[in-house]
């Protein structure tokens, strides 16, 4: 892939997650999967919470604690962000929340609306009694020691850009939230105290210089180096998710794009490239998923076509540094180059192929010898002859 610049005006929006009303209710928190079916990695779970009297008169931490939940939970108080959690791999975990600030500032409220947004990460590989994964708020809810996970609990699957499709009727209207987002430092931003990381970004492709530079109907790709993990979605099609993970660095004193497939199995031996890189860091744009202009209206006098790319980032990135690339053919130097290396590896190949013939032939021929002397001396010892030494 090889970048052609930044296609993208300055037009970048953003806007924070909006929290849904609520749909379903249970008497604790249900299972997440069972909820979603599939259609939405998002469920919220929504309750009502008297802040208990003793979590006002301590000076300890305020602590609410999510007991055997998964796979991420991000928690917000009268919605206000209190921060996010990360479960280990395909195994439940205890996710520990400081709101001491909140209950704090809040000491009058009798009452608070808990709001919890779960994630899952998909199924392990190869995981046994696949049909028992269950992720979500699995145990008990604590607030400041006191359980709460009995009551009342509204869920919704899915967040309010992905039933929108992300694209035929997420416009950037102030209603929705939309606002300039202003350039960041290159490093992956993260989020402002009591800001949800959870953002949408709406990012219009400037189409002339992605015209300009197709000449012969590319294949493009974007580039998603400057984010961290999320969705993304064009004109209304859904690209994918999309998670920006380093591979491991090579540790031994081998190349990293060294290949040795003799003796036993050993993975830093099986063509290990691109140590310490993205595992991935272009996705794949179809080009009918692009508005372009047909080649009758390609002047410059006609406005050319709009085509938005929405991106709902959980962790934190930079949407000024996406950009577009195009798949490119081997240059010509290293096409040559890949095919001389061809040439002496067939050439390589014959030689040691003639050497083992001629040794095969030696042999055969070496023992050929010694069986027709063997035969001869037989023979005569059955005609009664052999040949005598000199008598002296």
């Amino acid at each position: 892939m090889r970048p052609i610049g930044l296609p993208f005006s300055a037009d970048v929006a953003a806007a924070a997650t909006s929290i849904p009303s609520d749909r379903a209710a249970y008497a604790r928190p249900p299972e997440h999967i069972s909820i979603t079916d599939d259609t939405t990695d998002y469920l919220w779970y929504h309750t009502s919470v008297r802040i208990p009297d003793s979590c006002k008169s301590t000076d300890a931490k305020t602590l609410l604690v999510l007991r055997d939940a998964g796979d991420i939970a991000s928690v917000y108080l009268d919605d206000q962000y209190m921060g996010v959690r990360y479960g280990q791999q395909d195994r439940l975990a205890t996710f520990t929340f400081d709101v001491s600030a909140f209950v704090a500032a809040n000491n009058d409220n009798g009452t608070v609306e808990l709001r919890i947004l779960s994630q899952t990460m998909g199924m392990a590989h190869n995981q046994r009694h696949m049909e028992a994964y269950a992720r979500g708020l699995l145990g008990s809810v604590e607030l400041c020691g006191h359980d709460i996970t009995e009551g009342i609990w509204h869920v919704q699957p899915g967040l309010e850009g992905e039933e929108e499709e992300a694209g035929h009727s997420l416009d950037k209207p102030p209603s929705h939230g939309w606002k300039p987002y202003h350039d960041v430092p290159d490093e992956h931003a993260s989020s402002k105290d009591g800001d949800s990381m959870l953002r949408w970004y709406a990012i219009d492709i400037d189409v002339a210089a992605l015209v300009a530079s197709d000449k012969d109907e590319s294949r493009y790709g974007i580039d998603l180096s400057s984010m961290t993990k999320g969705q993304v979605w064009i004109n209304g099609h859904h690209l994918g998710r999309y998670w920006l993970r380093r591979a491991p660095a090579k540790e031994s004193h081998k190349p990293c794009q060294q290949c040795t497939y003799g003796g036993w199995y050993w993975p830093d031996n099986v063509c290990r490239q691109g140590c310490g890189d993205y595992s991935q860091r272009y996705y794949h744009l179809p080009r009918s998923y692009l508005n372009l202009p047909s080649s009758s209206s390609s002047s410059s006098s006609i406005a050319m076509p709009s085509n938005t790319l929405y991106v709902l980032e959980e962790v934190g990135g930079n949407p000024h540094h996406i950009s577009i690339a195009k798949r490119v053919s081997i240059a010509p130097k290293a096409a040559e180059d890949k095919e001389e290396r061809s040439w002496v590896c067939i050439v390589s190949r014959a030689l040691f192929k003639a050497v083992v013939a001629l040794c095969s032939l030696a042999v055969v021929v070496g023992l050929g010898g010694v069986l027709v002397h063997l035969y001869w001396r037989w023979r005569n010892s059955r005609q009664g002859y052999e040949q005598l030494g000199n008598d002296e």
